[in-house]
C-alpha cells in the first residue's frame, strides 16, 4: 500500500474510534440523567406524600386547638382572641418556602 492511502486508511480509523467514544459518552450519560431523573421524581413523590400528612395533621391539630380556644381555654391565661392571633402570625424567623417547579 502507498503511504497516501496508509495514511488516510489510519485516518479514518482514528475518525470511526472518536465517534465510537463520543458515542458511547454520549449513552452512558443519557442512562445516567434517566436513572437521576427517575430516582429524583421518586424522592419528590415520596416528599409530597410525607408533606401532604403533615399538612392534613397540621389541620386536624389548628381545628382541635381552635375548637379548644374557642372553648375560653388560652395559652398563658390570654383570652382566646390573643392567642388565636399570636399563633396565627407568620413567624419572621422563618424564610418562606421556595417557588414550586
Amino acid at each position: 500500500m502507498s503511504k497516501t492511502l496508509q495514511a488516510t486508511w489510519r485516518s479514518d480509523r482514528d475518525a470511526q474510534d472518536l465517534v465510537a467514544n463520543l458515542s458511547l459518552g454520549v449513552r452512558q450519560m443519557t442512562l445516567f440523567l434517566t436513572k437521576f431523573d427517575t430516582h429524583a421524581r421518586s424522592q419528590l413523590a415520596s416528599l409530597n406524600e410525607q408533606l401532604t400528612y403533615l399538612e392534613r395533621h397540621l389541620a386536624f391539630l389548628e381545628a382541635k386547638t381552635g375548637a379548644v380556644m374557642g372553648a375560653g381555654i388560652g395559652l398563658n391565661n390570654e383570652t382566646p382572641k390573643e392567642s388565636q392571633s399570636t399563633l396565627l402570625e407568620p413567624s419572621t424567623s422563618v424564610p418562606p418556602p421556595p417557588p414550586p417547579l
